[in-house]
């Protein structure tokens, strides 16, 4: 479902989750070309220089503007959407196997830099129902490369891995462009 947004950080995590966005992104048209334009990329196995082509056919389509170099914003949108899309569907695995795996540990990714509250939440360990997912199950933000990993009760005793205090949650109540929260 496309999401307008003024801004990359306009919605929280359940919102990025469920919806493909673009900064700046205003004109659902807009939005709905450019994310068919991913999902047939995708489809067909094309790479991101590909997409490219389609980017800038769109963006010209719609008259749409963006900041800095334009292989660049299609490098944001690309992996941002696809990640987020990997993430949900990783989601939807976790809630048809949290009988079997009960259990999220929630994981730093691979960037060079991390940001602090991410690094403070590597290998935390938490029911899949716990509140804490619906605010913070990856991706975190932009650029976030974090992963939660499902596991049972036999793999944290095998790792020696344990509970620990989740992180107090301050949640604010954010509608989207569309009425979902």
């Amino acid at each position: 479902v496309p999401e307008l947004s003024d801004h990359y950080d306009s919605f929280i995590a359940p919102v990025h989750a469920k919806s493909f966005t673009i900064a700046g992104g205003t004109q659902l048209a807009f939005l709905s070309d450019m994310q068919q334009a991913l999902i047939d990329n995708k489809a067909k196995g094309l790479s991101l220089r590909e997409f490219h082509a389609d980017f800038e056919s769109i963006k010209a389509k719609y008259g749409w503007s963006h900041k800095g170099n334009s292989m660049w914003r299609a490098r944001v949108i690309y992996d941002t959407n696809v990640r987020s899309a990997q993430m949900a569907a990783k989601w939807q695995q976790a809630q048809l196997g949290k009988a079997q795996f009960p259990y999220l540990e929630y994981r730093i990714g691979n960037s060079r830099v991390h940001r602090k509250d991410h690094q403070s939440w590597d290998g935390l360990i938490l029911p899949v129902e716990h509140p804490f997912w619906d605010t913070h199950y990856p991706p975190n933000g932009y650029g976030c490369k974090c992963d939660a990993y499902q596991i049972d009760d036999f793999m944290m005793e095998a790792d020696g891995l344990g509970f620990r205090d989740a992180p107090v949650i301050e949640r604010k109540d954010v509608t989207s462009s569309n009425g979902n929260v």
